[in-house]
């Protein structure tokens, strides 16, 4: 938490070094947000963030059917 802590800090920076938009803030802050819950999540309950079963399962069939064909 300390690192992201000071990763957004450093954020907060840039925003006023390079004036940026009230758009281009919330955008990045809603998104520095998500990746910070996610990584939460991932140390906590790696089990409910593993992409694991979502690849397997979209290139399975593709894997199958290049074995397939040679």
């Amino acid at each position: 938490m300390m690192a992201f802590s000071f990763m957004y800090a450093y954020q907060i920076h840039l925003y006023r070094r390079y004036q940026a938009g009230k758009k281009v803030r919330w955008g990045t802050s809603i998104l520095f947000l998500l990746s910070c819950v996610y990584c939460v999540l991932g140390y906590y309950s790696a089990s409910w963030t593993n992409p694991n079963p979502a690849i397997v399962s979209l290139f399975k069939p593709i894997q199958d059917w290049i074995l397939i064909n040679r």
